[in-house]
């Protein structure tokens, strides 16, 4: 995509400059229609389609005053507050004024939910991105496989966190099998059984 500064030129008759001004328009058009819903699609026009992010861009320190605020790519290798299995993937990020790109408080990683999942008592989902469920157990205790994708974590240092919605009292455990697996037991100490529904988030950064 070649644009040409300067045209027309001052001391040019324009119609001299008019395949370069079209070559112009050609070019803002086609920029815009990367991310953005481009002209004469009203009322729509300029609203994202998307967001593209080419590189990992860190904003200088202390360059955000509030109420500028920036959203960008990293990965976690690069910062002061990163995991020793942190991935070299890009993540997102958000920065504000509260902190700088080297503080824990500051900038807060987007893409830090890496699965989610409701379920009802049978590993049936109702609502999930990245996650199934297969359950096994009996009366009272339920016992599920948890499963993601490879590669939606980079390591088997990740938490998860459970919650339940049951009309008695429960407990949970997790174990992590590995970078796709991991287990859920939900224990009835009553150990009588009563429907139940759970969400699951998986985290890491």
């Amino acid at each position: 995509m070649t644009f040409t500064f300067n045209i027309p030129a001052a001391n040019n008759n324009p119609s001299s400059d008019q395949p370069l001004m079209e070559n112009n328009f050609t070019a803002i058009t086609n920029l815009i229609n990367v991310d953005h819903i481009g002209f004469n699609t009203a009322p729509f026009t300029g609203q994202h389609k998307q967001v593209t992010f080419s590189n990992k861009n860190v904003p200088a320190q202390g360059s955000q005053t509030d109420p500028q605020s920036v959203l960008y790519t990293n990965n976690l290798s690069a910062g002061a507050f990163n995991t020793a299995s942190a991935s070299t993937v890009a993540e997102l990020f958000y920065l504000n004024q509260s902190g700088s790109a080297t503080t824990p408080i500051s900038p807060f990683p987007v893409s830090i939910i890496k699965a989610f999942g409701q379920f009802d008592s049978a590993g049936n989902s109702l609502n999930t991105i990245n996650l199934t469920a297969t359950r096994n157990g009996g009366m009272g205790t339920y016992f599920y496989t948890m499963t993601m994708p490879s590669g939606i974590v980079n390591s088997v240092n990740y938490g998860v966190f459970v919650g339940l919605y049951a009309n008695t009292p429960f407990t949970t455990t997790t174990a992590i099998v590995s970078a796709t697996q991991f287990n859920i037991g939900i224990y009835n100490p009553s150990g009588v059984n009563s429907a139940i529904g759970f969400t699951v988030m998986v985290l890491q950064v």
